[in-house]
C-alpha cells in the first residue's frame, strides 16, 4: 500500500511547489543583478585636472566629469598653505592673491552641483596664457601646494571621494 505522499498526485504538487520557488528565487536574483548593473552603468567619474599647457585654450584646475553618468558634487573644498576653504565660498581667492585680477577666472561650485557625463568646470583658469605668457609662469607658482578633495555621489546615492595635490 503507497504512502500519500508518494502519490503521482502529490508528487507532481511537490515538484510544482519546487519549481515555483525556484522562479522565484531566480528572479529575485535577476532583480538584484538588473539593479547592480544600472548602478554601474551611471556611475560617474572624477577627473581632477591641473592644465598647463601654452596650447591648451585654458590653463588652470578643472574638475571633470569622465564617467558615464552625472556627478553631484556633495562637498569640494581647496586648501594652500594651512588654510582651506569650500569651493562653494568666494574667500577661496584669498588662496592666490597674485591671481585676483581680470584675467584669472574662479568659479564656485554650490553643494549639489551637477556635472553630466564629459562635462567640466574650471575652478580656477585663464585664456589669457596664449597671448601673455607671463600667466602662465604665475598660476603655475600660485596652484603650487594646492590639495583639492570633492565628495561626490551617483544618481542612486553611492559616495566616492577624489582628491588631488598640485606639487
Amino acid at each position: 500500500m503507497a504512502s500519500e505522499w508518494t502519490t503521482p498526485e502529490m508528487i507532481i504538487a511537490m515538484s510544482s511547489v519546487v519549481i515555483a520557488l525556484c522562479a522565484l528565487g531566480t528572479s529575485f536574483w535577476q532583480g538584484y543583478t538588473t539593479r547592480q548593473h544600472n548602478k554601474l552603468s551611471v556611475k560617474p567619474s572624477l577627473n581632477l585636472g591641473y592644465s598647463l599647457s601654452k596650447h591648451s585654450s585654458f590653463i588652470g584646475i578643472e574638475i571633470k566629469n569622465t564617467g558615464i553618468g552625472p556627478l553631484i558634487i556633495k562637498n569640494a573644498t581647496i586648501s594652500k598653505g594651512g588654510k582651506s576653504f569650500k569651493i562653494s565660498d568666494g574667500n577661496f581667492k584669498e588662496l592666490f592673491p597674485a591671481l585676483c585680477n581680470e584675467d584669472f577666472h574662479f568659479n564656485l561650485l554650490s553643494q549639489n552641483y551637477w556635472l553630466l557625463p564629459g562635462q567640466g568646470v574650471w575652478v580656477v583658469s585663464t585664456a589669457g596664457h596664449q597671448h601673455n605668457p607671463e600667466l602662465m609662469h604665475r598660476m603655475d607658482y600660485e596652484l603650487q601646494g594646492v590639495l583639492i578633495e570633492v565628495d561626490f555621489e551617483c544618481i542612486y546615492q553611492n559616495k566616492y571621494s577624489g582628491r588631488m595635490h598640485i606639487s
